[in-house]
C-alpha cells in the first residue's frame, strides 16, 4: 500500500512537472510571438506616419501650384476659379477620383 501511494505521488509530481514545463514552454513561445507582432505593428505604424507626411507634403505643393497658377491668371486678367479645400477634403477628393487631372 505504501509503495502504491509513493508511486501515485511520484506520478502526480511527474505529471505536474510536465504540465508546468509545457506551460512554461508555450508561455515563452507566446511571449516571443507577441514581441514579434508588436515589432511588426510598430514598423507598420512608422511606415503609415511616413506615408502621411509625404502625402501631406504632396498636397501642400499641389495647393501651392494652384495658387501660383491662380495668381498668374489674375495678373494676366484671366478669370480662373480656385477651389479652396483643406488637406483632408483635398485628400478625400483626390483619392475618390473626383479630382481634375
Amino acid at each position: 500500500m505504501l509503495g502504491l501511494k509513493l508511486k501515485n505521488r511520484f506520478l502526480d509530481k511527474f505529471h505536474e512537472k510536465q504540465v508546468l514545463d509545457n506551460h512554461s514552454r508555450t508561455s515563452s513561445v507566446l511571449s516571443s510571438a507577441s514581441a514579434r507582432a508588436q515589432s511588426t505593428m510598430q514598423k507598420a505604424d512608422e511606415e503609415v506616419v511616413a506615408c502621411r507626411q509625404l502625402q501631406s507634403k504632396f498636397f501642400k505643393v499641389r495647393r501651392n501650384i494652384h495658387l501660383i497658377a491662380y495668381n498668374q491668371a489674375k495678373m494676366n486678367k484671366i478669370k480662373m476659379d480656385l477651389e479652396c479645400l483643406d488637406s483632408d477634403e483635398e485628400r478625400e477628393a483626390y483619392f475618390s477620383g473626383r479630382h481634375a487631372a
